[in-house]
C-alpha cells in the first residue's frame, strides 16, 4: 500500500520562499509604512478614518473605532489609539522607544514632537493636530 505522504519538491518550497520574501518590508519603523502603503495625492499615507488639510508627505495612522483630522502639518507621523497618540516629525522616528519612555516615566500616554502641545486635541475618539493655533473639528 502506498502512504498518503505529501513530500514536497525542494525546487518548489525555495520559490514559494523567494516570492515572499521579494514582498518584505521591514516595519521596524514608521517610515516603512511609505513602501508598504500607497499615498495619497499629497503623498500622505493614510491607514484608517483620517482627513487632512493642507497636510503632506505625512504618515497618519488612526486605529479602529478613531479618527485624525490633520491641519497643516509637513514630514508628520501621527498615530491615535484612542488612549495613546503619536505626534512627531518623521525625522524624528528613530528615537520613538526614547519618547517614549520619557512619556511613560511622566505618566502621559501622549508623545508630542515638534508642534506646540495647545495645537494638539483630543475630542472624543478623534485626535486633531494643526502646525497652526487654529484648530477645527468640522464633521
Amino acid at each position: 500500500m502506498m502512504p498518503m505522504v505529501h513530500q514536497p519538491k525542494p525546487v518548489a518550497s525555495a520559490w514559494v520562499a523567494r516570492q515572499a520574501l521579494s514582498a518584505w518590508a521591514d516595519l521596524g519603523q514608521w517610515t516603512a509604512l511609505r513602501q508598504v502603503v500607497k499615498p495619497d495625492q499629497e503623498r500622505n499615507v493614510c491607514i484608517g478614518r483620517v482627513r487632512s488639510r493642507s497636510t503632506s508627505d505625512c504618515i497618519l495612522v488612526a486605529g479602529k473605532g478613531c479618527s485624525i483630522q490633520a491641519d497643516g502639518l509637513r514630514n508628520y507621523v501621527v498615530a491615535f489609539s484612542g488612549k495613546e497618540a503619536l505626534v512627531l516629525p518623521d525625522k524624528d522616528v528613530a528615537r520613538i522607544k526614547e519618547f517614549a519612555r520619557q512619556a511613560r516615566d511622566a505618566a502621559r500616554k501622549f508623545v508630542i514632537r515638534g508642534i506646540p502641545e495647545d495645537h494638539v486635541r483630543i475630542r472624543g475618539r478623534c485626535l486633531i493636530v494643526s502646525s497652526t493655533d487654529v484648530l477645527y473639528d468640522k464633521a
